[in-house]
């Protein structure tokens, strides 16, 4: 018995989107494992390599409100980084 209604619409969507290239998968792979170890190691020049740095950089932190252009997002890493000790993270890939 075929899948119907929501259950058959959802797949026939997911088979008509494009999946990347394996190579980019692991660019933003390897993107995001160094965005998450500059903010494991509380490291703003680690934040300075993997931000867009021009006015097209956007942030939202959990709590504040949207932040634009790379100034903005930058002075915010500093000040979270200055009011940290310990941070850590992990993969959930």
């Amino acid at each position: 018995m075929g899948k119907t209604g929501l259950a058959a619409l959802v797949e026939a969507t997911t088979l008509m989107i494009p999946q990347p290239e394996p190579e980019i998968v692991e660019e933003i792979k390897a993107a995001n494992q160094r965005f998450y170890d500059a903010f494991s190691d509380l490291d703003i020049a680690g934040m300075d390599r993997v931000w867009e740095n021009s006015e097209r950089a956007m942030c939202v932190h959990p709590g504040w409100s949207p932040l634009v252009g790379w100034e903005s997002v930058r002075m915010s890493w500093e000040r979270i980084f200055q009011n940290t000790a310990l941070c850590s993270s992990r993969s959930v890939t």
